[in-house]
């Protein structure tokens, strides 16, 4: 079965929840029989793992960078007509009713609710919404990352209609011990807090950097990890907090990303959006103890009670108390039970085999 991919960016090495996530599935995918070609927007191989890849341009603007992409890559895929099209996130449906006609299976995975992000405006979010009911009407299945996406698009439809839960997945943790990084940096060992995402306003990090700062703890340090794929004014005004205890590494992966999760004290994530957090799994497989901020996705998570906070104040108070605590090796124990149980990336594999051939 030949099957084509858009609507990320690419893999491997390249930020972001949808990218991570299909750098695992596809994989994957080819060692089950699947023939998986990656429409990309950055290429840096012509293959890899046995995933191919195929680089469609677009115009490098914010507001227009998935959209032009998409387009072309449709229309490649009309010519193409490979059997199954798989579309990550809803920016990329615009042209799902011609591949439908075309006879061409459209599978759609809907990551999170793009037009909820805070960097677009009124017309980027209609146009959003127009795509995404267009990919939630013309897709013959749809597949969501979090129970609390579910919940949202059946009521948003008023409508029993198919949606695939099928969560993201996490591997065996990598343990690094304190080594360059650490160094570069000037970090000790479980004396930083870390915290994971694009430099976005939906990742609030202000609100973690205003908590962290009323600690007043010398000893500790805060280290953000991402980047931003477009310079905007946000990421550079968030850019300008950067101190001898605020540190700002940009995008990191593979063993730098390994030895910062290793040693770090608490990982918190203070998101008000969020479509499925992979990041929290990836700290949870490291056994780091985890605050989330109290939104639905998180609270998926079913973390610890008092994990969760609400405003800047709360989050301060348990940065401090956990990073002093930490948590217990039943906790440890616990969850490592649970991520093997319900994320495991080899059973998410088959699932969305399933999909492809029903």
């Amino acid at each position: 079965m030949k099957v084509f991919v858009f609507g990320i960016r690419g893999f491997p090495w390249i930020g972001g929840g949808a990218e991570k996530h299909s750098e695992e599935l596809y994989p994957r995918l080819v060692k089950m029989g699947y023939d998986v070609t990656i429409l990309t927007r950055t290429l840096y191989f012509p293959s890899y793992l046995g995933v191919k890849f195929k680089k469609i341009p677009y115009l490098n603007r914010t507001w227009s960078e998935v959209m032009s992409h998409s387009i072309l890559c449709s229309f490649y895929c009309l010519w193409k007509k490979p059997d199954v099209v798989h579309i990550h996130n809803m920016g990329a449906c615009l042209l799902v009713p011609l591949l439908m006609v075309r006879g061409i299976k459209v599978i759609l995975t809907i990551h999170s609710l793009n037009y909820l992000h805070k960097k677009w405006g009124h017309v980027a979010r209609f146009v959003l919404n127009l795509c995404e009911g267009i990919g939630i009407n013309f897709s013959h299945k749809i597949i969501l990352v979090s129970k609390d996406l579910v919940k949202f698009l059946r009521d948003k439809y008023h409508r029993k209609m198919y949606l695939a839960f099928i969560p993201n997945g996490v591997n065996k943790a990598i343990t690094v011990p304190p080594g360059l990084v650490l160094k570069k940096y000037d970090l000790e060992p479980k004396k930083y807090v870390l915290a994971i995402g694009r430099l976005t306003p939906e990742k609030e990090f202000p609100k973690l950097i205003q908590a962290f700062k009323s600690i007043k703890r010398p000893d500790f340090k805060l280290v953000i990890v991402g980047n931003s794929v477009h310079k905007t004014e946000y990421s550079k005004r968030l850019l300008l907090n950067r101190s001898v205890n605020i540190v700002f590494t940009g995008f990191q992966c593979g063993k730098d990303l390994h030895e910062l999760f290793s040693n770090a004290g608490i990982f918190v994530s203070a998101s008000s959006i969020e479509g499925f957090p992979l990041v929290i799994l990836e700290a949870l497989s490291y056994g780091l103890p985890v605050l989330a901020s109290n939104i639905p996705p998180h609270r998926e998570m079913k973390l610890p009670h008092g994990r969760y906070f609400d405003g800047v104040g709360e989050l301060a108070l348990k940065i401090d108390k956990l990073m002093e605590e930490g948590n217990t090796e039943e906790e440890r124990e616990n969850f490592k039970n649970i991520l093997i149980e319900k994320y495991n990336w080899e059973a998410i594999t088959k699932q969305v085999g399933v999909i492809y051939e029903g």
